[in-house]
């Protein structure tokens, strides 16, 4: 019996009940079945205010959420008023993921702007898993991407070099941007303010500045209003050793339905 594939174009948040599904998609193939599964944690979508906290640290694990639309921002305060941002969500991201092992939840997430989500409760997820053992595959998949992101992360924050460290910042998040969006050619909107760029990759704002500017002076990118462009990326990826993580993939492990 022939399988039925879902297919989709190139704004998939916006032509698909799901979001995660969209983001699965980009991957390997989902049946329309799976497609449907997954859109059930979709069915209770709400608008959230840039600021607005999605889930609290030391709450109970209750529910889980789908980002279709903006920017989410996962972290811990860490004494004297500053923050350290561990964790950048976009769309097709499953915001709260890292919770699911836990009694309670382990970082607070914040609204980085305007933003719709998608909540449902954890054992939805467990329901999902029990019907579909390729979604399972996928969303261990990404946990596997997401440690390895981490992983480059906690290696360049051990050298003193600010540009090295904002210079990964950049290029991971114009990586994952493309995979949901493949109008997303040499530049990206970027919401977050330099504190929280700072926070993220533990420099203060006033480095943020100093280093944006003097990527912008060794012609690697160029700046206007929350817009970033690239202008010689692959040179920029070579002098950190960037690997873009969601390719070279090797997916065919993975059991068909």
């Amino acid at each position: 019996m022939d399988i039925e594939f879902y297919t989709f174009d190139d704004k998939p948040c916006e032509h698909t009940s799901t979001c995660l599904g969209a983001k699965l998609m980009r991957l390997a193939p989902i049946t329309v079945r799976q497609e449907k599964l997954l859109a059930r944690l979709e069915e209770n979508i709400r608008e959230v205010p840039r600021g607005e906290i999605l889930l609290r640290e030391g709450d109970p694990v209750k529910n889980l959420m789908v980002l279709k639309r903006g920017w989410v921002m996962s972290g811990n305060e860490i004494g004297d008023g500053r923050t350290s941002i561990s964790q950048i969500h976009h769309p097709g991201d499953v915001i709260g993921f890292e919770n699911l092992a836990f009694e309670t939840i382990k970082s607070t997430s914040i609204a980085a702007s305007n933003l719709e989500v998608c909540t449902f409760p954890r054992r939805h997820l467990s329901e999902l898993m029990a019907e579909s053992p390729r979604l399972s595959g996928l969303l261990m998949v990404l946990a596997a991407i997401d440690q390895a992101i981490i992983a480059d992360r906690v290696m360049i924050s051990r050298r003193k070099d600010g540009e090295a460290r904002l210079s990964l910042f950049l290029l991971q998040t114009i990586s994952r941007l493309r995979l949901m969006n493949n109008s997303v050619y040499d530049q990206f909107h970027c919401p977050l303010r330099q504190q929280e760029i700072g926070d993220a990759t533990g420099l203060t704002s006033v480095h943020v500045s100093r280093t944006l500017t003097r990527l912008e002076e060794q012609g690697y990118i160029t700046r206007f209003r929350q817009f970033i462009r690239f202008l010689k990326e692959d040179e920029l990826a070579r002098t950190i050793n960037f690997r873009n993580r969601y390719a070279d993939l090797d997916l065919d492990w993975l059991p068909p339905e």
